[in-house]
Formats: C-alpha cells, structure tokens, sequence
C-alpha cells in the first residue's frame, strides 16, 4: 500500500477524502480507475515547505524541477495558492517553461500587487515542456511593502 492508498479514508469512490500529503515522488493511482487519465503517472517533483514559501525583499527560484533528458515531451501540473496577508508593492511571481518545440516561455502566476486574501494562480492545468529543460516557479520582482506566502507544487511525468 502507498502512502497516497494509506491517506485516503472512506474508500476509493469517486469522492475519496484524503488525510494526508503524498510524498516525493509518489505516482498517484487509483484502485478503482476513478483518477482522472491525465493524473496517472504524474510525480510529486518539487513543492514548498508545508508553512509556504514568504516571499522576500528580493528575487530568486521559489521551486523548480528539470524534465528527463529522454528525447519525449513532459506533462507537468503546477498547482499554486498565495495568501496575501497585507497589502503588497511587488512580489511578482513567474512560471517560467520550455515549450516542446524549444521555445522559452515565462508566465505570470501572480502579478505584483495580488489582492489581499487568498488567491489561485491560472497556472494550475497541465502543461506539456520539453525533454531536458527546467520548469520554475521564480519570485521575480522584490516584494518592498506587505507580506504573503505562497504554496506550489510541481507534479511532472
């Protein structure tokens, strides 16, 4: 039994409750073959520490993950959620990806000056990078004013 099968309680329906976290590089499955297909085989590659990542007065790699240099295309899910505390002057948080076809590509997960409460990034649904290349949740713009934590996750194949 995984430790994804020992957190779950209540059975495998199709509402399975989960207790617990699923560990580095845990495949999530299901028993019952109710996990959605684009789900299976995704691995749990990088993620911030359970109290969540400040940010700071500065700027550098929150997470980061770098697909196998095996010749085929990655899937990779980044779930993200900030929770900003106090009103915030910068804090600009980027994706930043390697598209199949070698083209670099930098997102903003969440702009500078987010909304104070808790926010979701759009930079949650599957992605696919190339064979090789990093993906990488950067602070890239120093947070001067305010406070916020930031909590990711990088699930690759």
């Amino acid at each position: 039994m995984t430790a994804i099968q020992s957190a779950f309680t209540g059975g495998y329906g199709a509402n399975p409750v989960i207790s617990g976290a699923a560990a580095v590089n845990e495949v999530l499955t299901s028993s019952s073959g109710t996990a959605a297909a684009w789900q299976l085989g995704l691995v749990l590659q990088a993620a911030t520490p359970v109290g969540g990542y400040v940010l700071v007065n500065g700027t550098g790699t929150v997470i980061s993950w770098t697909a196998p240099n095996d010749g085929k295309q990655h899937r990779v899910v980044i779930p993200q959620a900030m929770d900003v505390i106090s009103a915030m002057t910068g804090g600009n948080i980027n994706l930043s990806i390697t598209m199949p076809d070698g083209t670099a590509s930098v997102f903003t997960a969440f702009a500078p000056a987010s909304p104070t409460g808790f926010n979701f990034s759009a930079y949650g649904p599957s992605m696919i990078v190339e064979a090789g290349t990093a993906v990488s949740l950067i602070q890239s713009s120093p947070l001067t004013v305010g406070s916020a934590k930031l909590w990711a996750e990088i699930w690759g194949s």
